[in-house]
């Protein structure tokens, strides 16, 4: 049986501080009776998340259609605007104060660009932790969210404090590879694709990456079952062979089309990284690769 994977984001219901541990889950999270959204998105197949929500859902959860959502102006996946976010509320019977538990089927890719968005892009700020379930019952009815065991915790996320932008766009990054701004730029593509060697699937995209971008793909911070992050100690080595986690220098993740960069973007928060020094490029390569004032090098 396949299995679900759980993240919670949960209104915030106490101050934290900036140097608040993201492995310190807090114990009151658990009691908040929050609303379960299916988020499950599969890059190669996109009608198999619905299908997936259709056939087996936790007991009375909602379904959240990243694509379907997305701003009809902006790029590939670019965030949903305040007002389809007010919509999808609305019409879910949902407030902005609502504790929500985000999940996905087993290798769904949106659970921690969901997570992101609510969190960044329109305030749905509060605590996340992962959890796993074998499977929620087939038809209307779905399962026992109360019933699902532990499987990880990521811990409390802090809330921004002013900064720069948790989301960047094709401008910024044109500034940070021109040298007018101090940044050091992630690329979570898969390694064929950011050498160029494998060819965009997209018509019109370029293969390679942006000069001085780095290499980390998303599935090496993912445990091997992709529910969930891997243990921080894990976490720290990975991360630290591309980028200073001390410090304050700035970072700027980016991927195929906004979604894994998340992955990789909530993977340095959990090991402590200041969440105002991270900003996830919202177009990524399915605009910076299809723009022709945009310098792409291959190998």
């Amino acid at each position: 049986m396949k299995r679900t994977c759980l993240l919670l984001v949960a209104a915030r219901p106490f101050t934290m501080s900036m140097s608040t541990s993201l492995n310190t889950f807090p114990s009151v999270a658990i009691n908040l009776s929050p609303s379960f959204v299916d988020t499950s998105w599969f890059l190669k197949d996109k009608d198999k998340g619905r299908g997936d929500f259709a056939e087996r859902r936790v007991n009375g959860a909602k379904y959240l259609d990243i694509t379907a959502m997305g701003h009809p102006q902006g790029t590939v996946h670019s965030w949903p605007s305040p007002a389809t976010y007010e919509n999808f509320l609305g019409s879910n019977n949902l407030s902005k104060s609502t504790p929500i538990v985000l999940y996905q089927s087993e290798g769904g890719m949106a659970m921690y660009y969901s997570y992101y968005w609510l969190k960044y892009g329109v305030g749905h700020e509060g605590w996340v932790g992962c959890k796993q379930t074998p499977g929620a019952e087939s038809g209307e009815g779905g399962g026992d969210a109360e019933d699902i065991p532990s499987c990880e915790n990521v811990g409390a996320l802090v809330p921004v404090q002013g900064g720069w932008g948790k989301y960047v766009n094709k401008a910024f990054v044109k500034s940070v590879v021109g040298g007018e701004e101090a940044a050091t730029i992630i690329d979570v593509r898969g390694a064929g694709r950011f050498t160029g060697e494998e060819k965009e699937a997209r018509p019109g995209v370029k293969s390679g990456h942006m000069p001085g971008a780095k290499n980390l793909p998303f599935p090496k911070v993912l445990r091997e079952d992709w529910c969930g992050l891997k243990d921080e100690a894990e976490l720290k080595g990975i991360l630290g062979e591309v980028v200073g986690l001390e410090g304050d220098g700035r970072i700027v993740v980016t991927c195929g089309s906004g979604v894994t960069a998340c992955i990789v973007a909530t993977a340095l928060e959990k090991v402590g990284v200041d969440p105002r020094r991270v900003g996830v490029y919202e177009g990524s390569w399915a605009e910076w690769g299809a723009s022709d004032d945009t310098e792409v090098v291959e190998g």
